[in-house]
């Protein structure tokens, strides 16, 4: 099961930095740096080590409420005007498997570790050296790359921005995990 694992995982790792990055890179522009993808990526590795890299496997768990949001605020909004977006025509049908492997494999992952038992994926007597962990490779590429924040913090000198509540969602998220797993 392992090597099934780690196969899709570069597979789908590969695909999702090809389709994000390259073959979207003028679709997506900004948008490709959001978090739910760098998220997508982390989700990657933990497909990769099988789900034994309790640090992934915290950052999944610990990011559920965020991509359920996004799931159901933007992605399903996404879907349903999608038809009468005519400024997409060049790659209609990418823009589409783009959203549908960003947050549903994810979730229906998370769907499954939820049934299993979240205990069975982290080890908590690491869970300070996890938590500190999860949240630099969480919120670093979130300051650093994702437009929103940079555009409206780092660009314009701005403390307070209407992207906080991304970071404070996220942020809450990965408390309310710690609490869970304590």
């Amino acid at each position: 099961m392992d090597i099934v694992l780690l196969i899709i995982g570069v597979c789908f790792l590969i695909f999702r930095v090809w389709l994000t990055e390259f073959k979207l890179k003028d679709e997506l522009q900004f948008r490709r740096h959001y978090l739910s993808r760098f998220l997508n990526y982390y989700y990657c590795f933990a497909l990769i080590s099988g789900f034994t890299w309790d640090i992934f496997n915290l950052i999944l768990i610990g990011e559920t409420i965020p991509m359920v949001i996004a799931l159901i605020g933007w992605d399903i909004p996404f879907f349903v005007k999608f038809k009468n977006q005519d400024h997409w025509e060049k790659n209609k049908a990418w823009l589409i498997v783009e959203r549908m492997t960003l947050h549903p494999p994810m979730i229906g992952t998370l769907i499954w570790m939820y049934i299993v038992g979240f205990r069975s994926f982290v080890e908590s007597s690491n869970l300070i050296i996890l938590v500190s962990i999860a949240v630099i490779l969480v919120f670093i590429p979130y300051f650093l790359i994702d437009y929103r924040w940079t555009k409206n913090f780092i660009g314009k000198g701005l403390f307070f921005s209407f992207r906080w509540e991304i970071l404070t969602i996220a942020f809450v998220s990965l408390i309310l995990t710690v609490i869970y797993f304590i």
